[in-house]
């Protein structure tokens, strides 16, 4: 009896083991940052309101895509490792009530030199001064 419950034990460990990730950590793979939506969340230290109309963007191998709380907007970037250089931002021209964030995100996301990916978030900064805070959607 005593060799079969330490069996069992001894089985428990190994199935339990088996489902933990090596590092001893449960989260899920970072997203990857093109083909993912990510949804803004920060601006500098303002935090962004979750709405219909929430800003975001979609990274596409050099081109992006997205709304900024008011218009639609595109254009192209370049990266290498943490570096990004975002090229042109071109976007419609309606006016909303959340224009004047739509401006500081669209400003910020061109002034941005560096991006990275932390979990399912992902940050645009200037050197250090974090600039945009964004989070992957969960589709």
């Amino acid at each position: 009896m005593l060799f079969m419950k330490k069996a069992l034990i001894l089985a428990l460990f190994v199935t339990v083991s088996a489902c933990a990730s090596p590092d001893g950590q449960t989260e899920m793979a970072e997203p990857p940052m093109d083909g993912t939506i990510w949804m803004l969340k920060h601006i500098g230290n303002t935090e962004i309101a979750n709405s219909p109309t929430q800003p975001f963007i979609k990274f596409d191998n050099g081109t992006f895509q997205g709304f900024g709380g008011c218009n639609q907007f595109n254009g192209g970037y370049s990266k290498e490792k943490d570096r990004i250089r975002v090229k042109q931002i071109t976007a419609t021209k309606m006016y909303c009530e959340a224009i004047d964030t739509e401006q500081r995100f669209l400003s910020n996301l061109q002034r941005g030199t560096r991006i990275q990916i932390l979990t399912d978030k992902l940050l645009v900064a200037e050197g250090e001064k974090p600039l945009l805070l964004f989070k992957a959607k969960k589709l």
